[in-house]
């Protein structure tokens, strides 16, 4: 944090940017106030000549069912949206399951992900559903916190990831 109470966002090099965080329509606003080059302790503004730039980064939740996103732009001294703003049904939520179901059964061992994908048994296709339902949850946790445990009940015991 900076002492205006902003997000520091520093990369190699000690380059950095201060940036203004706010809640805006359910949606993270990352907005650069000014870039830096850090010396130890120290941190030179850099002047906006030799800066690339404003920055507005949009973060949106993904937990329902559209992955809503925006590519914004600075110039003329504002910000313009250059990508639509708004939800993509093709990437959304459903999809993210999907991707998210998948990774987690990469983990799992080969035979028991095989099962759960293609198992005639009953205790085998609940576990499916009860791995696709704990995607869902873990996809929703991970909006909000940085990391999201997966309990899955299976016929020959329950397996936890992370």
């Amino acid at each position: 944090m900076d002492l205006d109470g902003g997000l520091l966002e520093v990369v190699r090099g000690g380059l950095g940017m201060a940036l203004t965080v706010t809640v805006e329509d359910a949606a993270l606003h990352f907005r650069s106030r000014y870039y830096f080059a850090g010396l130890g302790p120290l941190r030179l503004r850099i002047p906006n000549l030799l800066t690339p730039g404003r920055a507005h980064v949009v973060h949106r939740d993904l937990g329902g069912g559209t992955f809503d996103t925006a590519v914004v732009a600075f110039s003329g001294g504002a910000f313009h949206v250059v990508g639509r703003a708004g939800g993509d049904a093709t990437v959304g939520g459903e999809l993210f399951d999907e991707i998210l179901v998948n990774a987690i059964g990469s983990e799992l061992d080969p035979a028991v992900w095989e099962a759960i994908q293609i198992g005639e048994d009953p205790g085998w296709r609940q576990a499916g559903s009860a791995l696709r339902n704990e995607a869902r949850r873990a996809k929703e946790t991970l909006s909000v916190h940085p990391y999201a445990d997966v309990l899955i009940p299976l016929p020959t015991g329950t397996a936890q990831r992370r």
